[in-house]
């Protein structure tokens, strides 16, 4: 945890605009497979992948983990599951923060035990876990795609934006 700090140290000393900024380009094009789905045939044959094939390896095997994680989350094992999905957040915070934040819209159930597994993260996760609040609360994505208004994967619009209304008033409640 000693370089999330350190990177920390530099970061917060920038204007949140530019800390989401820089994420959203580590973001970009796409996480896990949607970077792969997001290219053409042509762009392998030429070699213009827009991320380096390590790390879209490094997004895949991070999401694997944390859905791992995310399936053995319960009261009775907050604590263990809260450190190893922290543990595992240090590797690629969007990916496990994307993921967490798709099982709240879906499980309100979770939300509780969700804030309470970011006792265990770092400062850097913190911030990072902002800027991936705005992007499910509707502020967008790089490619200018917002949510719809009425349902989307089976919910209900008000469902599953109060589900991330809460999650978001309880960790920031908990974490000012």
């Amino acid at each position: 945890t000693l370089l999330p700090k350190e990177l920390w140290s530099l970061l917060k000393k920038l204007p949140y605009t530019l800390r989401y900024n820089l994420y959203s380009a580590w973001r970009k094009p796409g996480l896990e497979k949607g970077t792969l789905r997001s290219m053409l045939p042509k762009d392998f044959k030429s070699g213009k992948i827009p991320k380096p094939l390590g790390n879209i390896e490094s997004e895949i095997e991070t999401g694997i983990a944390a859905r791992y994680v995310l399936k053995r989350i319960s009261k009775e094992n907050i604590k263990d599951m809260g450190r190893q999905l922290s543990k595992t957040s240090h590797n690629n915070p969007l990916v496990v923060f994307t993921d967490i934040l798709a099982k709240i819209e879906s499980y309100d159930n979770l939300i509780l035990m969700m804030v309470d597994t970011f006792q265990f993260a770092t400062e850097l996760s913190l911030d990072v876990m902002g800027y991936c609040l705005l992007l499910s609360l509707g502020g967008g994505d790089e490619g200018g795609h917002r949510r719809s208004g009425t349902k989307m994967g089976g919910l209900n619009t008000e469902q599953w934006l109060a589900s991330l209304e809460t999650f978001t008033g309880a960790f920031y409640k908990k974490f000012p």
